[in-house]
């Protein structure tokens, strides 16, 4: 395994954290710093718009990791140059570097299906036949949060909110052809399914009667249903397997996706997010850190750093409402 590399930019504090990951580091390692040069041991890495402060320091790997991480002072002519893209997440452990959800500019793609075009929906896992549905229309919601941000949605009235809780006198529910979409999620008539295709849980979770995956959850009268979790087949074209949404192939992706949908409607700088499973008590809870890091990785390169932006956060998974792994370096 080459040697993986992720540099973040503090650029408030004119200073770099370095992560270094190798299934090889020794356990005293020697890091030298020349211009916009990092070497390490014998590797040497281009990180090609820093320029840190020549510099040489030994760093000393825990027995028990595969990376170790140290700080490095920038000069102060480095000059970081201008980044156009979207942030992507990544996902940094102390032993290694283990997911990679990059995005560009987020959008609320609309589903790839066609007005008047009868489609049939499959379980992407065993293909069983879940629903058909002819769109008569294809319209996007208003927000990712939209059953909780309707405060948001009207001016200088409040005439369609409930005064107690400020959510929507009035059911936005789509009536059969409709399909409503965010970046993570569409919104279907329960009526289009197949009653032997799918099962409803006591707690309206839908799953696949066959495999018994998960596809959505069941509210009033409509289904919410993940793009990772369907496929489609056109029955004028007989095309099997299209997916619903260019971006989304996996459950890595729809969770990304949904994560920056929810970052960018909240307006706090340092968001919380509490994400959590319908009947049982697992709970995910998100601290974004920063929303638009600046970082250099040689992911695409081995010797070559490219600039990129990301989002930082922390997070913590619980259950019964214990701890049950802490937040990453």
């Amino acid at each position: 395994m080459k040697m993986r590399i992720h540099i973040d930019v503090l650029s408030r504090l004119n200073v770099v954290n370095v992560v270094a990951i190798s299934d090889f580091l020794p356990q005293e390692n020697i890091v030298q710093v020349e211009k916009s040069t990092l070497t390490i041991n014998d590797d040497k890495f281009d990180c090609e718009g820093l320029m840190f402060q020549n510099n040489k320091i030994v760093v000393m790997r825990n027995v028990d990791e595969t990376g170790i991480w140290f700080r490095l002072p920038l000069d102060s002519e480095s000059v970081l140059p201008v980044h156009n893209g979207g942030a992507s997440l990544h996902i940094i452990q102390k032993e290694d570097i283990s997911s990679v959800y990059k995005k560009s500019t987020l959008q609320n793609i609309k589903p790839q299906m066609a007005i008047d075009k009868e489609e049939v929906f499959y379980c992407k896992s065993c293909n069983n036949e879940l629903a058909r549905i002819r769109p008569g229309r294809i319209l996007p919601l208003p927000s990712s949060d939209w059953r909780h941000s309707a405060s948001n949605w009207f001016c200088c009235t409040t005439k369609h909110l409930r005064k107690d809780s400020g959510t929507l006198t009035e059911k936005i529910s789509p009536k059969l052809g409709d399909i409503f979409y965010s970046p993570a999620f569409f919104l279907i008539n329960k009526q289009h399914f197949l009653d032997s295709a799918v099962k409803i849980s006591d707690n309206d979770v839908l799953t696949c009667s066959d495999c018994d995956k998960h596809l959505g959850e069941v509210n009033d009268g409509f289904v919410s249903l993940w793009y990772y979790s369907i496929k489609l087949s056109s029955t004028e074209d007989k095309e099997f397997g299209g997916q619903t949404h260019p971006l989304i192939s996996s459950v890595g992706d729809n969770f990304a996706v949904l994560l920056e949908a929810t970052v960018q409607d909240s307006g706090s700088r340092m968001p919380r997010i509490v994400f959590k499973t319908r009947g049982t008590h697992k709970v995910l809870k998100v601290w974004v850190m920063d929303k638009d890091l600046t970082c250099y990785t040689n992911i695409t390169n081995g010797n070559h750093l490219a600039q990129d932006k990301m989002m930082k956060l922390a997070f913590e998974e619980q259950s019964n409402g214990k701890l049950e792994s802490s937040a990453p370096d």
